[in-house]
């Protein structure tokens, strides 16, 4: 009986012990020859609510990136516009010059590697080789992947310079798959 008991003890530790753990505090993953990296921090959830705040022009473009983005997951995540008083995440355009980026996305208020609120926006002094491209890679962070920088990701959405239409790839979905285990 006490044999049994032990047994039946530790199948219980491993059954307990091998369940999936789902979005927290994940260990940096990923690398630019695994095609894909985690940025550090990522939304809770598949998906999340925006306002926009900007002009219907960058609206468009960011929303354009938003369908790309949910088509090139399979629509596994999604993003759902809303009134400024029901999200505190937005998209803006934003005119600097002086700066290098065409686009970002920040967080604020980081905790578990959950952000609680993000932000995207758009840079009106800049030109893009494709706005709807640039739109699915901020949301791609958003969701926890990081800019890859090597000529042989150049092809991917994550690639971090703007060299015109790129496209979520299956390494990339792996990415997401270790953040979210959606694939």
């Amino acid at each position: 009986m006490k044999k049994m008991f032990t047994i039946f003890t530790m199948f219980i530790i491993l059954l307990v012990s091998a369940s999936p753990s789902f979005a927290h505090d994940l260990p940096g993953g990923g690398g630019e020859t695994w095609g894909w990296k985690y940025v550090g921090s990522h939304w809770p959830s598949t998906t999340t609510t925006y306002f926009e705040a900007t002009s219907d022009t960058w609206e468009s473009r960011f929303k354009n990136g938003e369908a790309k983005f949910e088509s090139e997951t399979g629509n596994r995540f999604s993003l759902i516009e809303r009134t400024s008083s029901d999200t505190s995440n937005f998209i803006e355009s934003y005119s600097c010059s002086s700066c290098t980026w065409v686009a970002r996305r920040t967080f604020t208020s980081i905790s578990a590697d959950h952000p609680t609120r993000w932000r995207i926006q758009f840079n009106s002094a800049k030109s893009a080789n494709s706005w709807t491209t640039v739109a699915a890679h901020e949301i791609g962070h958003v969701y926890g992947l990081a800019d890859l920088y090597e000529s042989y990701n150049d092809e991917r959405l994550m690639y971090g310079y703007d060299n015109g239409t790129r496209y979520l790839d299956v390494l990339e979905k792996d990415g997401l798959d270790y953040v979210y285990n959606v694939y």
